[in-house]
């Protein structure tokens, strides 16, 4: 990690069934960078922001998951945001080009990566410097389109009060056509005064659409600081 001076921001992620790890992590300097440990020691380092750097270290605008199933299962993908926000693939044995999502966003300053159970697909839910929330979803080795804007309120200046989660089962996935069902997103995120949710399903082999938000908790006198979903495995 070396030219990151004061580390901000770690993510880890476990490949499943094995002892490799990837790691991201941001530092003082505005650079990323991503290490992957393979059981024994770390190596593989990748300078993320060689290009650009992050567009804020004081939030968290790095993450990291694991492809759980498809064809591009065991491979890890780390997500940072400087004048967009990028994506690069560790396959086992070397990285990939950095891609950037369709995203026209330059002030990214918190990202949340979650993987889908049943698919080699990543949804990322990030807010931006305006409190535009946003979705966008990456299956295998391309972007959807966004899946949608959504209506923020809450104080993001310390904190992320927003999280997202893929459901799984036989009642927790959308089939497009045969080879294409993926779980449905859960996103929930803080309003005003409430807690807001929003439902999103698979609408074609490259879109998802979300249901009208609807309040989780309404009345709190307090804004949420944090938010954060888990699934029944």
């Amino acid at each position: 990690t070396a030219g990151m001076n004061t580390i901000n921001w770690i993510k880890l992620a476990a490949k499943p069934a094995a002892n490799e790890i990837t790691l991201v992590a941001a530092g003082t300097s505005g650079e990323a960078n991503a290490l992957v440990w393979n059981g024994s020691a770390w190596g593989n380092e990748n300078n993320l922001t060689a290009s650009s750097n992050l567009y804020t270290y004081n939030q968290e605008s790095i993450g990291v998951d694991y492809m759980r199933a498809g064809a591009q299962m065991g491979k890890s993908v780390v997500f940072w945001a400087s004048n967009a926000l990028y994506a690069k693939v560790w396959n086992g044995s070397s990285w990939g080009g950095a891609d950037y999502s369709v995203s026209t966003d330059s002030d990214i300053r918190w990202i949340r990566p979650k993987a889908d159970p049943s698919s080699d697909k990543i949804a990322v839910l990030y807010l931006n410097s305006r409190n535009g929330l946003w979705l966008y979803v990456r299956k295998g080795t391309s972007w959807f389109t966004s899946a949608g804007s959504f209506t923020f309120s809450g104080n993001a200046t310390y904190n992320r009060p927003f999280d997202l989660i893929f459901e799984t089962g036989i009642y927790g996935c959308s089939c497009y056509s045969a080879g294409e069902c993926m779980g449905d997103i859960l996103l929930v995120y803080a309003g005003a005064t409430e807690l807001r949710s929003n439902h999103c399903t698979l609408a074609s082999a490259s879109t998802y659409s979300c249901a009208s938000g609807v309040n989780v908790r309404s009345g709190v006198t307090h804004q949420a600081y944090w938010v954060q979903l888990e699934r029944d495995p």
